[in-house]
């Protein structure tokens, strides 16, 4: 009969093997719960965390989705026809972050097949892996350009087993000839590897270090005429090129200079450029982004 009163912009988070509720810092901005419980869970759990996102409105959910993928973990969204509020489940869906999309009753029995899978039970390759690892870079070598001998092997078992837990397969030969009969599938699992998963001002003491020391040293010898042109391989969604443009801007301000900016972005998903280009982000981002920089 005990009463639990939780702190304001309280969260609850796994931390330490255990559900702990977590009160940010005085001051700073709230992470919505769901993202927060989310993230927690994908950097505690990794590959044996799952995720599912159910009816409600607004877009919580959606980044913490995306944080359980990219740890390798399995993700769910109700579908957004049978949820009574179908804001949630319908940001998450279409983030690509989900690997179902189905009826709650579905999702509990897909629950349970995909936790009997080899991919939870850490079962490692079997030795014809390497072999069908190699028909699989083939594949995508050809159909996208890209060349997994550059990727660290351990990732890339992970990921294609990933993959086969969402489709009930256990062995690579069958994956295999599924990504050569199915064109669909082969783009799923680029997009597995690609692993776009990004925030805003994301480690901030490199952040903090580009703001105080290395964008002053650039400036230095730059005259107002000049442009300073700054570029940002593998930029994902977008976030880490507005970072730095906040950056340059409040340097340049600080300093009453006015030299003409470009920053540009490059990444091998076309979709995540699209992101990019878009710059429209959810109401989330508050948990990185300060205030002022938002209202700006």
């Amino acid at each position: 009969n005990h009463v639990y009163v939780t702190p304001p912009n309280a969260v609850l988070a796994i931390e330490g093997g255990a559900l702990r509720v977590l009160t940010p810092p005085l001051g700073a901005r709230p992470e919505m719960p769901i993202d927060a419980f989310f993230r927690s869970l994908a950097a505690t759990r990794g590959v044996n965390a799952m995720g599912v996102v159910m009816s409600g409105t607004g877009t919580d959910g959606t980044f913490g989705l995306s944080a359980i993928k990219a740890a390798g973990g399995i993700t769910f969204v109700q579908e957004p026809t049978t949820a009574k509020f179908d804001g949630m489940p319908r940001s998450a869906r279409e983030s690509g972050a989900a690997d179902f999309c189905l009826a709650p009753e579905a999702i509990a029995d897909e629950i349970l097949r995909v936790s009997s899978h080899s991919y939870l039970r850490r079962v490692m390759p079997l030795p014809q892996f390497q072999e069908h690892l190699g028909k699989l870079g083939g594949l995508l070598k050809g159909k996208f350009g890209i060349d997994l001998s550059h990727y660290k092997p351990n990732t890339i078992e992970r990921r294609i087993q990933r993959r086969m837990a969402v489709h009930r397969i256990e062995r690579i030969d069958q994956y295999v000839r599924l990504c050569q009969s199915d064109p669909n599938e082969l783009v799923a699992l680029h997009k597995d590897l690609l692993i776009n998963v990004t925030s805003f001002f994301r480690d901030t003491e490199p952040f903090e270090l580009l703001k105080t020391g290395i964008i002053p040293r650039i400036l230095e010898g730059k005259k107002d005429s000049d442009t300073l042109r700054v570029w940002v391989p593998g930029c994902s969604s977008g976030e880490e090129a507005y970072s730095i443009a906040m950056c340059m801007l409040e340097v340049l301000e600080d300093q009453g200079r006015n030299l003409s900016v470009q920053i540009f972005g490059t990444d091998l998903d076309p979709d995540a450029v699209q992101q990019s280009r878009r710059g429209a982000y959810p109401e989330n981002i508050v948990a990185d982004v300060s205030a002022d920089r938002l209202r700006r």
